[in-house]
């Protein structure tokens, strides 16, 4: 049960679950009893609200897809300069402590931090070698 409560907590998909509908009744008594609480305030404010939410969802499902496009173009370019660094060199290597992103106080890459996005690829599938897309000298 308590793994049922700290996700709840932290998760947004459940936190939508209960406040969307509470404040949906709370809407609805406020449109048909206005004089009870809010002077209908409630009912406009409820509104105004999520309009904007499903306004700013649909216009991230519109900007997002352009953005993912750049980065996947971005990865295959990165990935045929490694290929092509590795060719030249076979003792290449992309290590995580002489990255310009490597915090080397807290000992971790800074873009897995901050939720960003990284990528690792290997060059030869049998190869124990790693090699960061988002890699760059200090």
């Amino acid at each position: 049960m308590n793994f049922f409560w700290k996700e709840f907590f932290r998760g947004r998909r459940y936190w939508g679950s209960v406040i969307f509908p509470a404040s949906l009744a709370l809407a609805i008594i406020d449109f048909v009893r206005p004089d009870l609480y809010f002077n209908r305030n409630y009912v406009k404010g409820w509104l105004l609200f999520w309009g904007v939410a499903l306004a700013y969802h649909y216009i991230r499902l519109i900007l997002a897809p352009p953005i993912l496009r750049w980065k996947n173009w971005l990865e295959k370019m990165r990935e045929k300069q490694v290929r092509g660094i590795v060719d030249k060199n076979p003792e290449y290597q992309t290590i995580c402590y002489h990255c310009k992103t490597y915090d080397q106080k807290k000992k971790v890459c800074i873009r897995l931090r901050k939720n960003k996005r990284i990528k690792w690829i290997k060059i030869n599938n049998y190869d124990q070698k790693d090699y960061c897309l988002y890699w760059r000298r200090f």
